[in-house]
């Protein structure tokens, strides 16, 4: 981040004219239908290497693979502003089908965005820096093309920054839905490399790990306050171990202060899968119905998540044998990844 601050430093005071190098993670699909322009799914990761290629109304850009900060294919993509403008418009042409992509069926269509909005009093540098340069202050807006609801959405974001890791050792995993995650730690744990993560009890100790940031996220209990803390977590790392964690996703954003950074496994669920988890749930005192009400929730907190996270539809497995496997081996992939963190 203060690499690229002072790098917008120098674009205003014309210490540098481009040179731009930067990583950012794309929030809406892009076509790229003329020539020299890079077809973009949400979600990719691109490295921009000039935001001044033939004029300032795009961005020369190459795709990054998921194993390496490397380039592959290249091309031209919309600057901040029109790109920002184009999310816009596909909101409201999505508003219009009544298609919003969180209402897609879960594992089915590609996803089209992801919505992030930003405080513009707490605006990123990406914003800032392009926001004032690029638009013109004479220039009447078309009626047609204002947002459709509120001033809010000129703060949706369609890009935005990212930084890349490389950790170690065996990252915590954590599930989207939850009660999922429940279901399936007791039976990874039977699996080498795979520890559920204890929540701690903490009487005496609890102001102390909270002044120092230690605690991930904590619950009330008969007896007191449970904490899954970083020590826990990292105990079981330092085993050469996958931590399971049944935390909620906004504790990701603890973690990744910590220099810890997560798996996520998406479990994409519909009525037939929940018939599927129909005996476990009633062991966990759920319905069905409402655990499909808490995977909706929770699937929508997604997008707010500061990093890539691995989905498994609900063809790609019959049964929960099936479904520890498809996670088993996607937790290995996730491993092999650079982490990408906003």
């Amino acid at each position: 981040m203060e690499g690229y601050k002072k790098l917008v430093q120098d674009l205003e005071a014309k210490v540098a004219t481009s040179g731009d190098s930067f990583y950012i993670r794309v929030n809406l699909a892009l076509e790229g239908r003329a020539e020299g322009e890079l077809q973009v799914r949400c979600n990719d990761i691109l490295h921009v290497t000039d935001t001044l290629f033939q004029g300032s109304s795009c961005w020369h850009a190459h795709r990054v693979g998921p194993y390496s900060t490397k380039g592959t294919e290249h091309g031209t993509i919309p600057n901040y502003t029109r790109a920002q403008q184009l999310l816009i418009a596909l909101l409201q042409d999505m508003a219009h089908q009544s298609t919003m992509t969180r209402k897609q069926p879960s594992g089915g269509a590609q996803k089209l965005v992801r919505i992030v909005s930003m405080d513009r009093t707490k605006a990123s540098p990406l914003w800032s820096s392009f926001e004032g340069s690029q638009s013109d202050p004479s220039r009447v807006e078309d009626p047609s093309t204002v947002c459709f609801w509120t001033e809010s959405c000129f703060t949706l974001v369609p890009y935005t920054l990212v930084h890349p890791h490389r950790p170690s050792r065996p990252r915590p995993v954590l599930f989207v839905p939850r009660v999922v995650g429940k279901i399936l730690i007791e039976k990874l744990c039977l699996f080498q490399g795979f520890k559920k993560c204890p929540a701690e009890y903490l009487s005496q100790e609890y102001d102390t790990s909270s002044q120092r940031g230690d605690i991930i996220q904590e619950r009330e209990a008969s007896g007191g306050l449970y904490c899954v803390t970083r020590r826990a977590v990292e105990s079981v790392m330092g085993k050469n171990t996958h931590a399971l964690l049944d935390i909620q996703l906004d504790s990701v954003c603890v973690l990744h202060r910590m220099e810890i950074f997560p798996i996520i496994i998406h479990v994409s669920v519909n009525e037939k899968i929940a018939k599927k988890f129909k005996k476990a749930l009633q062991r966990l005192g759920t319905s069905e119905d409402q655990f499909l009400e808490a995977a909706r929730q929770e699937e929508a907190e997604l997008d707010k998540v500061p990093c890539l996270y691995s989905s498994l539809a609900p063809e790609s497995w019959s049964d929960l044998d099936a479904l520890l496997g498809c996670v088993r081996l996607a937790v290995m992939d996730e491993q092999k990844k650079v982490v990408w963190t906003e």
